[in-house]
């Protein structure tokens, strides 16, 4: 009875596993996912897959994140807490971006946001402090609102609602938390149904959160799982249970013949089959109304069938697809939308298949079956009715075939099987003997046989074509000799022929397209430059050709035209093997990369590749055939595919892009909330990153199981690159130093069909610029850029400015040079005209004044010494115009240096003494004989000493000294005189400079040192001045000492410029005049001559002035403004004469100290100046200068000028006598002068009374001293100071008798007179008659009230 019990479990078991295969053969495509794809380990326990698309999965050794073509692998870092904490996983359950694992060691979920891993914690019983989930974790689920339950061993159950981050732990009914959970199950109402061991099935109560016993009837179970029909299948390691919860029965399921027993899972796929998953005996699919199972389990040698029957879980994913995972065989997946295409192979341990893999070439029988050549095993020969292989290869029997490498294959009319070989020849098949009759090919040209065959080809005359590889030439069959002959030894190398519906025969060689003429043998060629494969013809009479890596090519018969489509079309490969027209007329063609259909109607390829269930993406040479059936057959490295192409269509998947990674300096920033801002990768949408990281490694996929190899890729970064990046597979974009700024990264991928998907994924990405690229680094540029062009504008317009000034300059320095040279002329011109007038002036004055008895000595002294000073300065012009002219030549003769330096020192001997100056010549030599001009050396020699003599005060000291050295003479001039400020330098020998000094009353043109210097150097002398210890300045000559070489030297003459030396001595000469008294202060006080204050630096002007008017006013002199101001103030002149130009202090600026000064206001001011500029007479009048004389002036115009003045302030006088004795006048005068007039008069007025009233009263009560207000008034009324106070008095005693009706006494006693006798003698003086009869004669009638005029006009 065992024995037979034991037959039947076998047959049972091959029964089911030959179902298997052909179910597998037939429907399922079952993918392999193991080690050698990149999973950490083939013992898989738990499949998940996330709402990003992920698969994840559980193994023995870590957890694995697939995405279709990679796996990415998480394991227990040790001390990383990071990690996972355990590499054994056992169940996975996920919750938005959190990914729960449930592993030996307890619960962690995996964080997208961090890409870490987290325990999940639970408050323990009675204690407020949290632990970790620790037990080993054996049941792990969440519901549709994302809450999460697991089950432990020990533990009991816990749950993690959403949201919350600590999990609550559920006790049993008695308080225990120590059970286990061996397997739950949520139902579609959300209840949670428990299976814990040694208790049975209970229920989760939702509303207090207790756990209700159901069942007890079993008590160990594997999986539950509830149904819609109110029933939990209860999976043992005795088989399969059902427990009903409206009979609440358990029952075991025996109407099914499982495989197994032993369930460890239970799901429900969606198409109601209940799918068990066994511990030894596959995947069992049930039918839980007909009972009836299929079984999915493992095969030899059959990739189509699991790679372990020890299933640990099945899970069916969003898309149908049924993932199994095993404990030995890693993951199959079963998506029977990959198997389209009819797929025959070599099965090694079944005889009853191909005989190989490598498919070369078919052919079709007059009885619809299929001949099969193959490259290296042989042929076979597949009846199809009967499913039933036949296999022929080459063995040492003469009559097998010739050659396991059968290249082409064609069947004659006379139904008989025609083989061409490679290396081997042709064979025909004689079915009757069921025996290969051998053909050689042999070429008479060449005396060799051409074994190397490549295609065969029966034309539409029954004409058997033989093309030969190799340099091997075109054969045609011989019926009647029966043999292969020579066509044509032009044709070498065809390996494709084909003949049109015209019957013109095309061949194709390595590089052209051959029609072939095979009457004349006048054969056309077109370059294709690729070998030529396949040809064939559509249904509007189109040759389409296959070449090797040139595309597939349209030749228009008609119009001789050739059109070429390549992989930029949308073919796969550009290598084209077969090309094969359906019965539509579409085209399919094999090639080095998939199957592609064309359809010409829309211009489309549609690709299809080993995923959609071709032997592989390579397929072969010659093995393309299509059937009596509108079947096509096409063959490549493992096996062939034979399919109607009506019913092929594309799966099209539009799987979602996501983003896997991102490196930046390649380092991962998972988790690197500096980058992300906390926000997942995979949900990530920008990222900022600084300019010196900015090289960028953004990984990405689309999670796509199905057609994974189907998927292309392309990337684009706006504002980086051009265009799209087309990257086929890669999933990753690189980017390298990318520039600041903002960006958008953009991915697409195609469908499953090959069509680009609209949907982007796109990366928002922020280069931030470095400091010296940020905005206020450019506002700083700009600033910077802007200031230096506006630098650069002002400095364009200063250059331009500068070089027009500098043009404007030089224009003027022409100008002025040539205006100076026209000067020059003209002074040099009039300087020659001076002289004649000036000699005939000169000598008649000199014998006047030498004749005796002349009373006009003095008056021809002056015009005597002036007309001199005249002739010197013509003298000067005259030696400057020479010396300027650069045309005076030396007149060099050897002189006595030393006796000239004595002439010129004598001549100056008397001014010296009229200025009382110590004046001394050292010399040791008497004699120094040097080579020289003596005009020239001797100006130099008088300017040095006239200026020292000029700039010394009176009682200086002017020393000279000689010295005579080795090869030079050294000549000093040394005076104590003001001296040279420092600073002036070499300027001092500068044409026309002049010093200007306070102290120095003496000016010039400033060119008696240029002409010195300019002589000195002409004799190669220097000449040069020092400060000295005396405040004075040293002047230092010296000249070579050197003499001219002559046979009979000439004696020195001294005739040709004593006469110009002379003329400057006398034109510089100081004149001497007795000093007169100094007139006493008291003068001023007691007489009545009037007196003059005369200011000039010219000291023979001064002298002239004073002798005009000395007659008839005292006169005074000062010989700067500094000292007339002094002056002034001491002698309180009548009237001040001053020149303008007068060092530091001008004219103008001491009369304006005048007029501001109240005590000397009132003094007029005569200005002379030589200036006729009316700015200058503008700026005099506007200080107060009452007059200007202009030099030259005439005497008489002077003296009227003057008396004018004065006699305008007698009758200033005079008006104020007028006034007071309350006489009319017409007479107006200035309002400074009315002002004091009327503050005296209200002074004295109010002091009228007054007993202690005195002279000193008023000078308090003005601010002023007593002397200067004696003198002021005294210089507006002409009365001293007590007449004035007397003369106010009775004129207010006046006023008052005529405005009231006092008598005489009252009137003088009110007006501060206490003797009525002296009042009455002083009134009749000044009014001439007596009081009582003024009275009479002024008061009218009684009341009437009369006003004294006091208007000033």
């Amino acid at each position: 009875m065992k024995r037979v019990l034991l037959l039947n479990c076998v047959c049972l078991l091959v029964a089911g596993i030959l179902l298997s295969g052909t179910y597998a053969f037939g429907q399922q495509s079952v993918q392999y996912l193991g080690i050698e794809q990149g999973l950490s380990n083939n013992a898989v326990t738990s499949i998940y897959k996330d709402h990003h698309g992920f698969v994840w999965i559980g193994t023995y050794d870590g957890l694995n994140k697939y995405d279709g073509s990679t796996v990415k692998i998480f394991r227990n870092v040790w001390e990383d807490v990071g990690s996972l904490n355990d590499n054994h996983v056992n169940r996975l359950a996920g919750s938005g971006n959190h990914i729960f694992a449930g592993t030996l060691k307890g619960l962690v979920y995996f964080d997208y946001a961090d890409s870490r891993f987290h325990p999940v914690y639970f408050k323990g019983s009675g204690s407020t402090a949290v632990q970790k989930i620790a037990n080993n974790i054996t049941a792990l689920q969440t519901d549709n609102k994302g809450n999460v339950y697991a089950g432990t061993d020990y533990a009991g159950l816990f749950i993690c609602r959403a949201g919350d981050s600590i999990s609550k732990q559920i006790p049993l009914p008695n308080g225990d938390k120590t059970y286990s959970v061996q397997a739950f199950s949520i139902d579609d109402a959300n209840y949670i149904w428990v299976f814990i061991r040694n208790i049975g099935l209970c229920k989760l109560n939702k509303q207090n959160s207790k756990i209700e016993i159901v069942s007890q009837g079993i008590q160990y179970a594997n999986c539950i799982l509830t149904d819609a029909r109110h029933q939990v299948w209860i999976g043992t390691d005795n088989g399969l249970f059902a427990y009903n919860l409206t009979s609440r029965s358990l029952s075991k399921v025996t109407a099914a013949k499982l495989n197994n027993e032993n369930i460890v899972d239970i799901k429900f796929s969606r198409s109601g089959e209940l799918w068990l998953g066994t511990n030894g005996g596959g995947v069992n699919v049930l039918d839980t109304a007909s009972h009836a199972v299929r079984y999915i389990v493992s095969g030899a040698g059959d990739n189509n069938n699991l790679h372990s029957d020890a299933i640990s879980m099945v899970y069916q994913d969003n898309e149908q697809r049924m993932w199994i995972a095993t404990l030995r065989g890693g993951v199959s997946f079963l998506d029977s939308r990959r198997n389209q295409f009819k797929l025959i192979t070599h099965n090694p341990f079944n005889k009853n298949s191909v005989v190989n893999n490598f498919i070369i070439s078919f052919c079709e029988d007059y009885l619809h079956n299929l001949w099969i050549g193959t490259d290296g095993g042989g042929l076979s020969y597949w009846n199809r009715k009967t499913n039933q292989f036949t296999n022929y290869v080459h063995n040492s029997d003469a009559a097998s075939l010739r050659s396991n490498f059968v290249v082409s294959l064609v069947q004659d009319k006379k139904k008989q099987l025609w083989a061409a070989m490679f290396s081997g020849g042709i064979d025909r098949f004689d079915a009757q003997t069921q025996r290969f009759i051998h053909y050689d090919c042999y070429n008479s040209t060449t005396k060799a046989v051409d074994k190397n065959l490549w295609k065969l080809y029966l034309d539409s005359h029954n004409n058997l074509w033989a093309g030969t590889t190799r340099g091997g030439t075109l054969y045609k069959y011989n019926r009647k000799a029966d043999k292969f002959e020579v066509f044509d030894n032009q044709l070498t190398n065809i390996h494709s022929i084909f003949e049109d519906r015209a019957g013109t025969l095309w061949a194709g060689d390595y590089s052209r397209l051959i029609k072939i003429d095979t009457a004349n043998k006048r054969h056309q060629f077109i370059t294709v430059k690729n070998a030529v494969r396949s040809i064939t013809e559509d249904n509007e009479r189109n040759l389409w050709v296959g070449t090797e890596g040139g595309g597939l090519l349209r030749y228009n018969i008609a119009a001789k035209t050739l059109k070429r489509f390549t992989r930029s079309d949308g073919l796969p490969s550009n290598s084209l093997l077969n090309v094969v027209v359906d019965g539509s007329g579409k085209l399919w063609a094999s090639t080095y990369n998939g199957l592609t259909e064309y359809n010409a109607k829309n211009n489309t390829f549609k690709n299809f590749y080993a995923s959609d269930g071709l032997q592989s993406n390579q397929f072969n040479f010659n093995a393309a055939v299509r059937l009596s059936s509108g079947e096509l057959a096409f063959g490549g490295i493992n096996g062939f595919n034979i399919f109607y192409p009506d019913s092929i269509s594309l799966a099209l998947h539009h799987p979602e892009l996501k983003f896997t990674g991102l490196q930046i300096n390649n380092k991962p920033i998972d988790g690197n909330v500096n980058y992300t801002d906390g926000n997942a990768v995979v949900d990530l949408k920008q990222i900022t990153v600084p300019y010196n990281e900015a090289t960028l490694a953004i990984d990405y996929t689309a999670p796509e199981y199905s057609f994974p190899d189907k998927l292309n890729y392309a990337y684009y970064l706006e504002n980086w690159d051009h265009g799209w990046n087309y990257v086929g597979k890669i999933k990753t974009a690189y980017y390298s130093r990318l520039n600041e700024g903002k960006y958008i990264l953009r991915v697409k991928a195609t469908n499953s069909a090959g069509e680009w998907n609209g949907r982007q994924l796109t990366l928002q990405i922020t280069v931030l610029p470095p400091w010296f690229r940020t905005w206020w680094a450019y506002l700083l540029y700009i600033s910077a850029l802007s200031a230096v062009i506006y630098w650069f504008w002002l400095y364009r317009i200063r250059q331009t400015k500068l070089k027009y000034e500098v043009e404007i300059a030089n224009l003027k320095v022409e100008r002025e040079k040539e205006l100076n040279e026209k000067k020059l002329s003209f002074f040099t011109n009039i300087s020659h005209e001076f002289r004649t007038p000036l000699t005939l002036i000169i000598n008649p004055i000199k014998d006047l004044l030498q004749s005796d008895g002349n009373k006009h000595s003095d008056e021809l002294n002056t015009i005597y010494r002036n007309a001199r000073r005249l002739l010197g300065l013509v003298d000067h012009l005259l030696l400057f115009r020479k010396t300027e002219s650069e045309n005076d030549s030396l007149n060099v003769v050897n002189l006595n240096f030393a006796k000239l330096c004595n002439d010129v020192y004598a001549c100056f001997l008397h001014q010296a003494k009229i200025k009382s100056i110590k004046y001394s010549y050292h010399s040791n030599v008497q004699e120094i004989i040097i080579a020289a001009d003596r005009e020239k050396i001797e100006i130099a020699i008088f300017n040095l000493i006239s200026n020292a003599i000029k700039f010394t005060s009176i009682g200086g000291e002017i020393d000279i000294t000689l010295e005579e050295k080795d090869k030079s003479v050294i000549l000093k001039v040394e005076d104590n005189g003001c001296g040279i400020a420092p600073g002036i330098g070499e300027k001092l020998f500068d044409k026309f400079y002049q010093i200007k000094d306070n102290t120095s009353l003496k000016t010039g043109f400033g060119i008696g040192l240029y002409l010195s210097k300019s002589f000195i150097n002409s004799h190669d002398g220097t000449i040069s001045y020092t400060g000295n210890n005396r405040n004075g300045t040293t002047f230092t000559v010296s000249l070579p000492k050197k003499r001219l070489q002559e046979s009979n030297p000439q004696p020195e003459s001294i005739e040709p410029g004593q006469h110009l030396i002379d003329e400057l001595i006398t034109g510089d000469a100081v004149h001497e005049r007795p000093a007169e008294e100094e007139v006493a202060n008291f003068e001023l006080l007691i007489s009545d001559r009037q007196s003059i204050l005369i200011i000039d630096d010219n000291e023979q002007l001064r002298d002239y002035i004073r002798k005009i008017f000395k007659e008839h006013y005292k006169t005074f002199e000062a010989k700067s403004a500094e000292e007339g101001l002094e002056m002034i103030k001491k002698h309180l002149p009548d009237l001040v004469v001053s020149d303008i130009s007068m060092g530091a202090l001008s004219g103008i600026d001491m009369c304006r100290i005048i007029k501001q000064d109240s005590s000397l206001s009132h003094i007029p001011v005569i200005l002379l100046t030589g200036d006729g500029n009316p700015e200058v007479k503008l700026k005099g009048i506007e200080v107060g200068a009452i007059d200007f004389v202009t030099k030259p002036f005439e005497k008489d115009l002077l003296v009227a000028r003057v008396q004018g003045i004065l006699k305008d302030r007698r009758e200033l006088q005079n008006y104020f006598y007028n006034e007071v004795t309350l006489k009319s006048t017409t007479r107006n005068i200035s309002e400074d002068h009315k002002e004091f007039l009327y503050k005296c008069i209200t002074i004295i007025e109010n002091y009228l009374m007054e007993p202690n009233f005195d002279v000193k009263t008023i000078a308090d009560e003005m601010g002023m001293s007593y002397s200067s207000l004696f003198k002021k008034i005294k210089s507006i009324s002409g009365q001293s100071v007590n007449n004035f106070v007397r003369f106010v008095r009775l004129r207010k005693a006046a006023e008052m008798m005529i405005n009231t009706n006092c008598n005489v006494n009252e009137a003088a006693f009110n007006t501060g007179f206490n003797d009525i006798k002296y009042f009455r003698e002083q009134f009749i003086k000044m009014f001439g008659v007596k009081p009582s009869e003024f009275i009479k004669q002024h008061r009218q009638a009684f009341n009437k009230n009369y006003s004294v005029e006091q208007t000033f006009r």
